[in-house]
């Protein structure tokens, strides 16, 4: 099933509608409406199978950005279980994602935190996820460097200086 940008609008709607007419459902029916309105393509199938569209995020970048999250959990996990001497808890902040050049991640990270509350543990640099520099690339080397790990969600302190020294 395709959806276009006029389907997505009346999905969209729809949620709008509901989230008026059964407000004690209104929360989930407001993630919904966002997924329509700002065209997370991974997260259609949550709701229903649909191809891509031009102005959606993939469901590449959408894995992309799940992906830099988790690995921003896991840091922060094995920072402060490890409490390295030699680092400092700003090393572990996540900067976000440039809001102009890379908008669809920087949403999609938004609706991920905010609409739905994961990624909780994350610690944001500047209290919000909005990078002043493209951060992909630098993202990119550190999923590169987690993926060594003996490990993934559990690093040593030799694992999280390897992420951390492949910034730029």
């Amino acid at each position: 099933m395709e959806l276009t940008r006029f389907q997505r609008l009346i999905l969209a709607n729809q949620y709008k509608i509901l989230e008026h007419v059964d407000p004690d459902h209104a929360d989930h029916y407001r993630e919904q409406r966002r997924i329509f309105e700002d065209g997370y393509e991974i997260a259609y199938d949550w709701n229903i199978d649909v191809a891509p569209d031009e102005d959606t995020l993939g469901g590449e970048d959408g894995e992309f950005v799940i992906d830099v999250l988790s690995m921003y959990e896991i840091l922060h996990d094995a920072y402060d279980r490890l409490e390295p001497e030699d680092m400092d808890r700003t090393d572990i902040e996540f900067p976000g994602f440039h809001k102009d050049e890379e908008t669809g991640l920087h949403g999609f990270t938004d609706f991920l935190i905010e609409q739905q509350g994961k990624f909780q543990s994350i610690t944001l640099r500047g209290g919000d996820f909005q990078s002043t520099v493209p951060m992909r690339g630098e993202y990119q080397r550190m999923l590169s460097a987690w993926e060594k790990s003996e490990e993934l969600t559990d690093l040593t302190k030799e694992d999280l200086r390897r992420i951390l020294d492949v910034r730029g």
